[in-house]
């Protein structure tokens, strides 16, 4: 590790707010430190000037790549930066730092950051929610049909709605999955299911293959942008569910083989408040989760005919 020693020494020495180059490096594969502030430790190179255009984020515990605009030898350049969340874990966040910055390994990096990213995050077991990118397109996808038959509706799935797609006149559920066989689909409390007075609720269940296929989070983006979503709600939402642009997740791609739809109506099998006495959840009763085998219903249409 010919670089660790000077990686170790500019972490511990560079101060909040500063950034400087890393000494030992080759001048025309040159590294930098920064601090941002008193708890961020942060390491860079910059990217070749024709991949401007690169976006990456990944996280993982304590660590971060992305890629961001910074000011080097008085020019604005697109940078790969690798930051440490807590400055008091830098000698451990120099053993990452030494493989990121290597001149070795920077064309490798640079021309793929995110598959640079999964060798470590393979290694040290990272396990977090954009395990399952399968669930916000299936939403995604839902919302698209919406559009593409003039209803007015809202993705309100990230801002911890009851439902999913939220109408004037119905609402939608959105279940998907990527197990090959079976229609069980799990229900989280009483008001999943629950009906408002006056409109209808429909769930959709959608079955998909990964690593085959043309349907990804942001393939599905980008249709709904042409047929007049927003851009800013879409990021929004996406960065609130740990989505953010550049994440290698939302290009994961999924073949769609099933996606249907099922009206949630008075003989539909469910637990809802009207379960109830008096509509009031017993005493005691913290959680309720279930499962609904949709094999057992009749579906009121698939989703490319589906017409509310």
């Amino acid at each position: 590790m010919p670089y660790l020693d000077e990686i170790r020494t500019a972490l511990a020495a560079i101060a909040p707010g500063y950034q400087q180059p890393i000494h030992g490096f080759p001048p025309n594969e040159p590294a930098w430190v920064m601090r941002g502030d008193a708890q961020t430790s942060t390491v860079f190179f910059c990217l070749p000037e024709d991949a401007n255009n690169v976006v990456v984020y990944e996280e993982f515990a304590n660590i971060r790549l992305q890629t961001i605009e910074n000011h080097v030898n008085g020019a604005y350049r697109n940078c790969l930066v690798l930051h440490c969340l807590d400055h008091a874990q830098r000698e451990k966040f120099a053993l990452v730092s030494e493989d990121f910055l290597n001149p070795g390994r920077r064309e490798f990096i640079a021309g793929n950051p995110s598959a640079w990213w999964r060798e470590w995050s393979d290694l040290m077991g990272n396990s977090n929610s954009d395990q399952s990118p399968h669930a916000v397109l299936g939403e995604l996808l839902v919302w698209r049909r919406m559009f593409q038959i003039n209803q007015n509706m809202r993705w309100s799935g990230p801002d911890s709605s009851s439902h999913d797609i939220v109408g004037h006149d119905f609402d939608i559920e959105v279940k998907s999955t990527i197990k090959r066989y079976g229609k069980r689909v799990s229900i989280s409390g009483e008001h999943q299911l629950s009906v408002a007075n006056g409109k209808r609720l429909f769930l959709a269940f959608l079955r998909f293959e990964e690593g085959i296929g043309a349907q990804s989070i942001n393939s599905a983006k980008n249709e709904l942008i042409h047929l007049g979503a927003p851009d800013i709600d879409i990021e929004n939402h996406l960065e609130r569910m740990s989505y953010q642009q550049g994440r290698d997740t939302r290009s994961k791609e999924y073949a769609l083989h099933e996606a249907e739809l099922y009206q949630v109506t008075d003989v539909f099998p469910k637990i809802t408040p009207a379960s109830f006495i008096g509509g009031i959840t017993p005493t005691g009763i913290e959680q309720i989760k279930y499962e609904v085998d949709l094999s057992l219903l009749q579906p009121y249409s698939t989703l490319d005919q589906f017409i509310p």
